[in-house]
């Protein structure tokens, strides 16, 4: 199994309680084979490609700093973009 790792400068001067966090979050299959090698004949891939969700893991790191209540957008802010929220005075 392969693993995505990204480590972040820490400076060690100013930091008294240092602990490593550890995110596991899934892989996105690439749509399209990297190589024309990873092709057999029948046109059916023989070697499957990953790529890191960059995306969900920004969202996961950003869940555990802010919390999960204040990374939330505000549910009426939400419904009034969407067009949903109905205000009849």
């Amino acid at each position: 199994m392969d693993l995505y790792r990204r480590e972040n400068k820490i400076n060690y001067n100013f930091a008294d309680n240092i602990e490593k966090r550890y995110f596991i979050i899934p892989l996105l299959l690439e749509k399209q084979p990297i190589h024309p090698s990873h092709v057999n004949a029948e046109g059916h891939r023989t070697i499957l490609t990953y790529k890191v969700d960059t995306k969900l893991l920004e969202k996961t790191e950003q869940l555990f700093k802010q919390g999960y209540k204040q990374a939330q957008p505000n549910v009426p802010d939400w419904l009034r973009k969407k067009g949903l929220l109905i205000t009849e005075n």
